[in-house]
């Protein structure tokens, strides 16, 4: 599963969405496995995000692999351009 949002209140929204249905339904996410992947825009400044699942921290990537693409924070496709050739 991977949630896509808007904005960090949103993203926030939807893992808190996650934590109440593996809470009713005695779900256990991993969440050393979770990540998150900030995408920035061209003029974005860095903000100090954080995010929980199940009460714990989520980590951040600066990439993502996805059916078999490569996701990055910039959206530049170098990476998997290089990885396919």
């Amino acid at each position: 599963m991977i949630p896509v949002a808007p904005s960090a209140k949103g993203l926030q929204t939807l893992l808190d969405a996650c934590t109440r249905f593996a809470a009713d339904h005695d779900i256990v996410f991993n969440t050393c496995k979770s990540r998150v992947l900030v995408v920035h825009g061209r003029y974005a400044s860095a903000v100090n995000l954080s995010f929980r699942l199940c009460n714990s921290a989520v980590g951040f990537t600066d990439q993502y692999k996805y059916l078999g693409h490569i996701i990055s924070n910039d959206l530049r496709d170098d990476t998997d351009i290089s990885h396919q050739i």
